[in-house]
């Protein structure tokens, strides 16, 4: 959902600033490029940043939610798993371990 709203904007925005083959005086202008159009454009993009933070909303919300779901999930399958296990095994030095 992220990708389709994004755009590519913050890939046009980096300007290639991320590779180190740059020269500083070349980094210099593209940063200052940057930070006119950061300063032109302030409040202008506020339904972008609306959707973002909906998208990290989102993705916050998944990690909690799926959070009590592994955790039934975990705590059947070592449950019904190692109870088994002890259960079937006739060494001794498995059986001390249960």
């Amino acid at each position: 959902m992220w990708k389709n709203w994004e755009g590519g904007k913050i890939h046009a925005l980096m300007m290639d600033l991320d590779v180190g083959i740059c020269s500083e005086v070349e980094k210099k202008q593209k940063k200052k490029l940057l930070l006119d159009y950061l300063a032109d454009n302030l409040k202008h993009h506020n339904w972008w940043a609306y959707r973002y933070f909906f998208c990290e909303l989102l993705a916050f919300l998944n990690v909690v939610a799926s959070y009590p779901w592994y955790d039934w999930l975990v705590d059947v399958a070592l449950r019904g798993g190692g109870e088994s296990g002890c259960n079937s095994s006739s060494s001794s030095s498995s059986s001390s371990r249960c």
